[in-house]
């Protein structure tokens, strides 16, 4: 593209994929062509690159006819940044399917989330040495209290259930499954 965001030349190894088809586009402003939001995000990294020599990572999306797509626009400068015929290359690749899975991940960490906000029991995350990674609220000591300490030593656990517990670890971590257990232990400042 030239300095006004004009296409000036394409590749594309599938055109049928494109917006409009590569005809209609050549010669014709960016802005002109593209909806309003996809336009604006374009037209503004085209201008950085022009200041800049580069941009990368904008992100936009079009609908298309077979549904919403979005893409990703890496921008490289050609030529003196004084040249009056400086021009921009510029890359752009459909990120789809990684927007759809972002999604999906939201989706399932705010199930999670609530999930394990709402459980009516006390649910504990532990890294390998105990320290606690994430706790729900259920016995009323505030989770924002847990995160960063040692489970061990807030729920002042014995040396006997240490060995025990440090045992049912290794087994977990060998692969084997774990049965449910029950235990009794006072929560330090409980």
């Amino acid at each position: 593209v030239d300095r006004e965001g004009r296409i000036l030349d394409f590749r594309a190894p599938d055109t049928g994929r494109l917006y409009m088809p590569p005809a209609e586009c050549m010669g014709r402003k960016v802005t002109e062509i593209l909806p309003g939001d996809a336009a604006g995000v374009i037209a503004a990294a085209l201008a950085e690159a022009f200041e800049k020599g580069s941009h990368k990572g904008a992100e936009y999306s079009l609908h298309l006819p077979g549904g919403e797509r979005w893409f990703e626009l890496s921008i490289a400068a050609k030529g003196a940044p004084e040249s009056p015929d400086r021009s921009l290359i510029t890359l752009v690749r459909d990120i789809t399917e990684r927007k759809t899975t972002e999604r999906a991940l939201r989706a399932g960490e705010q199930k999670f989330r609530t999930l394990f906000e709402s459980a009516p029991e006390s649910i504990t995350i532990l890294d390998l040495d105990y320290n606690i990674i994430d706790a729900n609220d259920y016995f009323g000591f505030p989770s924002e209290k847990a995160i960063g300490r040692n489970w061990m030593e807030l729920n002042k656990v014995s040396d006997q259930d240490r060995k025990l517990i440090n045992q049912l670890r290794d087994r977990l971590l060998a692969g084997e499954r774990i049965p449910p257990i029950e235990r009794r232990h006072k929560i330090l400042g409980k």
